[in-house]
């Protein structure tokens, strides 16, 4: 409900509340597009939330592994601490690599604004195969 007067804003206004910083329209589509994915404050939010996002999914698949193991094997031995950390650890780094990989402007993903141009995530959109390679 909070964010309800900022997407009306943005939606008669066509740009972020915060300012018109890096916008422009392109009309061969009809519909307005930014160059708000260019800005550091767009890429550290798309960045944070892909990380985060990332890695509250990794978690949970791990704990959902682990709980199968427990259900499926009951008599066999406890996965010991080390397990769990290497488990962790790995969630984490495949959370960082992931959500990286935009940051490296090397053209496989990039974060762009999504929506009603009130945050900024995976570019999910776009159709190109390096895109889609980027997503699968």
């Amino acid at each position: 409900m909070a964010k309800i007067p900022v997407v009306i804003y943005n939606s008669f206004h066509h740009g972020p509340a915060l300012g018109a910083l890096g916008m422009f329209v392109n009309n061969s589509r009809g519909v307005m597009y930014t160059n708000f994915s260019l800005l550091p404050a767009c890429r550290l939010y798309g960045f944070i939330g892909g990380l985060t996002g990332t890695v509250s999914i990794g978690t949970l698949t791990a704990i959902a592994i682990e709980r199968y193991h427990v259900i499926v094997y009951p008599l066999s031995s406890q996965r010991s601490v080390a397990h769990l950390r290497i488990a962790i650890v790995f969630v984490w780094l495949y959370a960082l690599f992931f959500s990286g990989i935009p940051l490296l402007d090397i053209g496989l993903g990039r974060y762009v604004p999504e929506g009603y141009i009130t945050c900024c995530s995976f570019d999910y959109l776009n159709p190109t195969p390096r895109a889609k390679i980027f997503l699968v």
